[in-house]
């Protein structure tokens, strides 16, 4: 016979080893399935060349692994969220930390819901914040971009931690922030036409456009298959700080993330990311709520539910759609229909709703009878009911 202690030993040593596992399990993987971000062995975050994130996150955060408090590079990386909530009440800060690219890219924000794919719509809709020699003025052209200047680092660089501190309840007055979700957006020079090491939606110097490659936080814009080209991090030290950190190169690069990498503070996530279902919610934080979500779970059965027109895998998470309500929905309110003489509506409880179940169903009562044991067995003695004669 197998000891005691001897199962205890064999269970302590199973749970260490999925404790371990789990340890070692990334957060994201590129479509090779590459664990990123690749941590390279710079120990550096100057600017100078290339940066190691991880390295960048215990310096700005004051705190490395293992504690409890810090951000590991590959446990903590993640995609979502991908759109955001500024802060009205004071100023949303935007730090460049790592430049590690040969690329000189530029970085901006937009609002969800606007046209971010065409030329056209670019030219209105995006709004930079660090950018590679591009000037804005109050009325821009083809050279120039339009917008406030006092919210703008021309030329930013992470070895001089260039920091852009942008005013969205003046944003909002202007016109230029309409009050709902952000999302962000990196342009880079990758194949544009223009001499000029600069990635961004204007002209350069020589009359070219240096609109190259872009990539957005929503990934479902990004024209790069399922390649991950952005990562996010929640800092655990100071509240509503978040980390960027982009790869630039189309179809993906050395993978560290650390092609232009931002701090910013003054955002707020609208929700907790989850898997997108029907419920008239954005349940993955990407700006996109149900049918309009490409990443949408179900067979998208259209149908009415509580007076919206949604699409649904069979309904929503309570039942099938009804024209108003839904099955469950229904199945709950005759079960109210137990009143009072005195015309208080009662809800079965505990043994009462079970009594009241088995009065409404004649076929739950003979279920119920023929759980019993035989009458034979509950007549034996206890001996041997449990160690019958052989």
């Amino acid at each position: 016979m197998r000891s005691r202690g001897s199962i205890y030993a064999r269970r302590a040593a199973v749970f260490a080893f999925v404790v371990a596992g789990a340890q070692a399990t990334a957060t994201v993987t590129q479509v090779d399935g590459t664990i990123v971000p690749v941590i390279n062995d710079t120990n550096e975050c100057d600017g100078a060349g290339s940066d190691d994130l991880q390295t960048c996150f215990n310096l700005l955060e004051g705190v490395a692994p293992p504690m409890a408090t810090a951000i590991d590079a590959v446990v903590d990386a993640a995609q979502f969220p991908e759109v955001f909530v500024p802060n009205l009440t004071i100023n949303v800060t935007f730090r460049d930390i790592a430049e590690g690219a040969g690329f000189e890219n530029s970085f901006g924000w937009y609002n969800v819901g606007d046209d971010v794919l065409t030329p056209a719509g670019r030219a209105v809709n995006l709004h930079p914040i660090l950018g590679c020699g591009v000037p804005m003025m109050a009325s821009g052209n083809a050279t120039t971009h339009t917008g406030n200047p006092a919210f703008y680092v021309v030329n930013a660089e992470s070895s001089n931690a260039s920091t852009a501190s942008v005013n969205f309840a003046s944003e909002q007055a202007a016109g230029r922030y309409k009050g709902g979700f952000i999302a962000f957006y990196l342009i880079t020079p990758e194949g544009n036409p223009s001499s000029d090491n600069c990635g961004d939606f204007k002209n350069g110097s020589d009359g070219n456009s240096l609109f190259g490659r872009i990539y957005f936080t929503q990934r479902d814009l990004n024209n790069d298959g399922d390649f991950v080209h952005h990562l996010v991090y929640s800092s655990k030290v100071v509240a509503n700080r978040f980390y960027f950190g982009f790869e630039d190169l189309f179809r993906g690069g050395d993978n560290d993330f650390e092609d232009m990498a931002i701090q910013t503070v003054g955002l707020a996530p609208p929700c907790v990311p989850q898997a997108e279902v029907c419920d008239g919610q954005d349940n993955d934080c990407d700006g996109l709520v149900d049918a309009a979500d490409p990443d949408l779970t179900g067979d998208e059965v259209a149908c009415l539910c509580d007076g919206v027109g949604i699409t649904c895998q069979g309904g929503p998470r309570q039942g099938d759609c009804r024209a108003g309500q839904t099955q469950w929905r229904e199945w709950r309110a005759r079960l109210r229909e137990h009143d009072e003489p005195d015309g208080r509506d009662v809800q079965p409880r505990g043994r009462q709703l079970r009594r009241h179940r088995r009065q409404r169903d004649p076929e739950r009562r003979g279920l119920r009878r023929s759980r019993r044991r035989p009458l034979q067995r509950r007549l034996l003695p206890v001996r041997q009911r449990h160690h019958p004669v052989q």
